[in-house]
């Protein structure tokens, strides 16, 4: 499989001078891109979807799919995940086919243009759309928390992973982070060129440092890490760092 290759510019001193310097992430012409790349692979006229582009292949999401499997293992059977700033369920999808004999419960929480698409065109016995994690929380029986390729998108991303672990959800994936080995976090701008969204398009985003963000994880003595891995081959172009996606996954042990 051919690199994907993704550029930033800049370092910003706060969220708000790069959001001036960016498009957003919640431009409508992103939602119609996502919802029709999502409606082909449920027409069967593609094998995956991710960030709204379309592939002839399935990139099977192993590290989360070991953890739903261990899920069902320990929960008798039961898998209900909370799918933090998952689109429209392209994971979903993806992860579909190897857990037909537990019949997951997926629950997706994003911003309102999302969750209004969702809602009107996506959702069925299997799949639901919710405003925030805790709206989800009060109606579903949760047991597996994915965050993956999101939190460097956020304004305030340590504030909001503590918010999630907090939920006290019992298996966490953390899936496609950002992280760079030597420099402090740092903030960005992310361009995106036709090939994505079929127009090009920019918003904020975080490189995190790996170290500072293990320790931020351990900080939560409630989870312990099972696992860290590589979790993407897409090349990152930023300016004399060196990025690379991380992920992890965690658990709280029954007490």
């Amino acid at each position: 499989m051919r690199h994907r290759r993704t550029d930033y510019t800049g370092r910003y001193a706060n969220w708000a001078r790069a959001v001036a310097d960016s498009e957003g992430y919640d431009s409508r012409f992103i939602v119609n891109r996502v919802a029709a790349a999502v409606r082909s692979v449920i027409e069967g006229m593609a094998d995956c979807e991710r960030d709204g582009t379309t592939l002839d292949h399935t990139l099977h999401p192993h590290a989360l799919l070991s953890t739903l499997l261990r899920a069902a293992i320990l929960d008798k059977g039961h898998v209900e995940v909370l799918d933090f700033g998952g689109a429209l369920g392209g994971t979903y999808l993806a992860c579909r086919p190897f857990l037909a004999p537990v019949q997951p419960q997926w629950n997706i929480v994003e911003q309102p243009s999302f969750v209004d698409e969702g809602r009107s065109n996506f959702t069925n016995d299997h799949l639901r759309f919710y405003e925030t994690p805790e709206a989800c929380l009060a109606q579903r029986p949760v047991n597996v928390l994915l965050a993956s390729g999101v939190l460097q998108y956020l304004p305030e991303p340590y504030t909001m992973l503590d918010r999630l672990l907090e939920l006290s959800v019992r298996h966490v994936v953390i899936d496609r982070l950002a992280v760079v080995r030597m420099q402090d976090d740092f903030l960005t701008v992310q361009h995106v060129g036709n090939h994505i969204y079929g127009q090009p398009t920019s918003y904020p985003a975080w490189f995190f440092n790996l170290d500072r963000f293990r320790q931020h994880l351990a900080s939560h003595t409630d989870y312990r890490i099972l696992s860290e891995f590589d979790a993407d081959t897409a090349v990152l172009n930023c300016e004399n760092a060196r990025p690379i996606f991380k992920g992890f996954i965690l658990e709280r042990p029954r007490k």
